[in-house]
């Protein structure tokens, strides 16, 4: 009897010891002894359950972790929180799976350290952004910043930041924010100065829609022709009809730009003061995704010194 009452206690703490060891926090042990022995033993079962409950807490924050990572896997670009350290240092304590194709590199890469990030902001970039996020941390005002990256095999890409800071207890600040790839828009915006400066060139130029109504002229249009575009707007190019031609020579031009796309010869016009001029007409047919006419661009020269 005395050696059970010896070895019981010494049973129940293995037992306890062997269960936390191979990971399950879940049974429970009765423990019937009152004295330093089952003392020691109930220590060793409110560890354990202290254990299962930190490990249960862990559990959760993974699953919330998961259930983020599956919504922000959603939006496009990356969805994130930045952390920028009282020394200096930073991270990204959560970020999305975007942050592989924004960034190249995954989330686990920069939880603790965002140098992988910060070595591909683009040099002509670099001390812009670093001042505008610490503008942001100085302040706590919202960042909203429009930068380059470029990668090691020569890939620039442009991004868009926004993101909203608040302070922390030991002085970090942390923001929470998106960032998406904008190069698509940008690339976008450089066509159309291309094409701005291209419609503002020498060569008078009108942009009609499938139907044939001016939608847009340029200067050397108006000074051409005397029609300005107030004037010329939401007309048709017959506005410059001078008689000259007869409906087969229209017939033949509509019939080349429907086989071909484009027509272009010498053409008579009538300027706005009834002049008539000779000019040099290139109509062009811009076609929409279906293949469908969607636009007709015309440049016209005018010729009338030449011909003389």
């Amino acid at each position: 009897v005395i050696a059970r009452s010896i070895t019981r206690p010494l049973n129940q703490a293995i037992e306890i010891a062997k269960t936390v060891a191979a990971g399950d926090l879940t049974s429970h042990i009765e423990l019937q002894s009152n004295d330093e022995t089952g003392q020691l033993l109930r220590a060793l079962q409110e560890m354990k359950e202290g254990l299962a409950r930190i490990k249960r807490a862990e559990d959760e924050k993974q699953e919330a972790l998961d259930r983020l990572q599956r919504i922000a896997s959603q939006v496009p670009g990356v969805v994130y929180q930045y952390r920028l350290r009282p020394d200096g240092s930073s991270c990204f304590p959560f970020a999305s799976d975007g942050i592989r194709e924004i960034y190249r590199v995954s989330p686990e890469q920069v939880r603790e350290d965002a140098s992988k990030v910060i070595a591909a902001f683009h040099p002509d970039d670099f001390d812009d952004i670093e001042a505008t996020i610490q503008a942001s941390a100085n302040d706590l005002s919202p960042w909203h910043h429009e930068y380059r990256v470029q990668f090691d095999d020569g890939t620039v890409r442009w991004l868009f930041g926004n993101a909203l800071p608040q302070r922390e207890a030991d002085g970090s600040v942390l923001w929470h924010g998106f960032i998406t790839d904008i190069t698509g828009r940008k690339q976008a915006e450089a066509a159309l100065r291309v094409a701005a400066t291209a419609f503002e060139a020498q060569e008078g130029m009108f942009v009609t829609d499938a139907n044939n109504v001016i939608l847009r002229v340029n200067q050397a249009f108006t000074d051409v022709t005397g029609y300005s575009a107030r004037e010329a707007v939401g007309q048709t190019p017959r506005l410059l009809n001078s008689g000259h031609h007869d409906a087969a020579f229209y017939a033949g031009m509509w019939e080349s730009i429907r086989r071909t796309g484009s027509w272009q010869g010498e053409i008579w016009n009538r300027r706005k003061s009834g002049e008539t001029y000779a000019e040099w007409l290139i109509i062009t047919a811009v076609l929409g995704a279906a293949g469908e006419v969607i636009n007709y661009v015309g440049t016209l020269t005018d010729i009338t010194a030449r011909k003389a």
